[in-house]
């Protein structure tokens, strides 16, 4: 994530309106070349929009990132809101959209106080049933990602575990058929991005019904 490549692929202006026009990052694990240019994308969107009413952008990934945005917010505002990648798996969802209110606490396993790069422990877990992951402060950030997926015209934004770093996931995204000017019907879609990930069970059953299948990287076995 670079807003240099972005420059070079929209021009200064365009990269400049595109950030501004940002309301949600979603970033699937902490290693550096995922999430190194983050700080900058923010920080610039804030200031391009100072003065301007707006809501706070959604960032949406390992909670380990938390971390690094909250040091960095020492230095220079951000304005975003952070809401763990655990908070939009597939259980925690559903339990969200049944009961806004609920407050469900994570199982031990699925705490993510393991080690960056535990796979004995990351493979073991990936394998059990997720149960839902809620509390009280992840409740309006995810209402106010509920209505940024509502107004892009996507009716749900899932994260999935996937075996790399711990934690790491892919993403499925799926948009609503919508009735164009003319009252045609154009049919909804699903796209799945992996991430960085070896083969992995949870990924391929994500993946099922996909339009498209994103898969940033793959290994010989």
């Amino acid at each position: 994530m670079s807003y240099g490549i972005s420059g070079i692929r929209f021009g200064i202006e365009g990269a400049d309106e595109a950030v501004r026009c940002l309301r949600c990052i979603w970033i699937s694990h902490i290693h550096a070349d995922h999430h190194t240019g983050l700080a900058r994308i923010l920080a610039l969107r804030s200031d391009l929009l100072k003065g301007i009413p707006h809501d706070p952008l959604i960032v949406i990934g390992p909670v380990q990132l938390k971390g690094y945005l909250d040091a960095y917010q020492r230095r220079e505002d951000l304005d975003m809101q952070f809401l763990d990648c655990k908070h939009t798996e597939e259980a925690s969802v559903e339990a969200f959209n049944s009961n806004e209110d609920g407050n469900t606490i994570l199982p031990e396993c699925e705490r993510g106080d393991s080690t960056m790069f535990a796979r004995d422990c990351m493979r073991s877990c990936s394998k059990k049933q997720r149960s839902p992951v809620k509390n009280a402060a992840a409740v309006p950030i995810l209402r106010s990602l509920k209505k940024v997926l509502l107004e892009a015209g996507l009716e749900t934004l899932i994260s999935v575990p996937v075996e790399h770093c711990e934690p790491a996931f892919g993403v499925v995204m799926k948009a609503a058929n919508r009735i164009n000017r003319v009252g045609k019907t154009i049919p909804g879609w699903k796209l799945v991005y992996s991430g960085d990930t070896r083969p992995c069970h949870e990924l391929i059953q994500a993946s099922c019904g996909a339009t498209v299948l994103i898969h940033e990287v793959s290994c010989k076995m």
